[in-house]
């Protein structure tokens, strides 16, 4: 078996985890989708976690490629495919976890001290520490996100541009990064309307700032030092929102 088709499984199978995490955590967040399955929570959990066991054993098959085109480096998975030792990037772990830290930060922070004094509804339904939540923000959050947005986008662009200008300069990666975490924010759109019952611009902006930060960061691990150190800090944002700043700031 290939390298290539090793790391495709793995996050393949730590996507299909994930997706037993994410069907209760949306009826978590808003009920009301519950009225709209046709099918029993336990069939859509499990068709959920072969949709994304599939769908993210592509994006990372293709993914893997179009990185190595894109001259972006996977070294833990690589490790893990061969059985060979996985050397650690001491300043790419420091990063990372700066990088987690700093995110849970300004998107909690930034709620509860100007978001809410402007969106009601931010007021009347401050965030509460969940178990749930934290586990699907590590998991799917940092798994198939990542594989989605950096390893199979973010490569995407990079590659396709290298392409197009025969070179790759620091301004493609950047772009790619920065594209990457706009599509993010704008596909955070229709769940932002279900739950604040509609769009404002300031409701729009909030969207925009809160879900894109995250990929700036991510991107620039990836790109710097390695896939994992993108996963990683996307994890550690969520461990951090739930463990620190949300008990902390509410």
């Amino acid at each position: 078996m290939s390298k290539d088709l090793k790391i495709s499984l793995i996050l393949a199978f730590l996507s299909f985890i994930a997706g037993f995490i994410i069907v209760p955590y949306q009826l978590q967040m808003m009920p009301e989708i519950r009225d709209m399955l046709t099918i029993s929570v336990p069939l859509a959990t499990l068709l959920s976690s072969v949709q994304l066991f599939i769908l993210s054993f592509l994006l990372s098959f293709a993914g893997v490629k179009l990185a190595r085109r894109a001259a972006l480096t996977l070294p833990f998975f690589h490790s893990l495919a061969s059985g060979e030792k996985f050397s650690l990037d001491r300043r790419g772990f420091i990063r990372a976890i700066v990088a987690g830290l700093l995110v849970a930060f300004l998107i909690i922070a930034s709620d509860r001290f100007y978001f809410a004094d402007h969106i009601p509804y931010l007021q009347s339904n401050p965030p509460e520490f969940s178990a749930l939540a934290l586990i699907a923000g590590v998991l799917y959050g940092g798994v198939v996100e990542e594989v989605l947005l950096r390893l199979f986008l973010m490569s995407a662009l990079v590659a396709i541009g290298a392409i197009i200008f025969k070179k790759k300069p620091a301004a493609l990666y950047w772009s790619a990064i920065i594209l990457a975490s706009l599509l993010f924010a704008a596909g955070h759109l229709p769940a932002t309307i279900t739950l604040f019952d509609g769009l404002t611009p300031l409701i729009i902006f909030r969207s925009f700032l809160l879900n894109g930060i995250g990929g700036l960061f991510f991107g620039y691990l990836f790109w710097k030092h390695g896939f994992i150190y993108a996963v990683l800090a996307h994890m550690l944002t969520h461990v951090f929102m739930q463990l620190l700043f949300i008990p902390a700031f509410y």
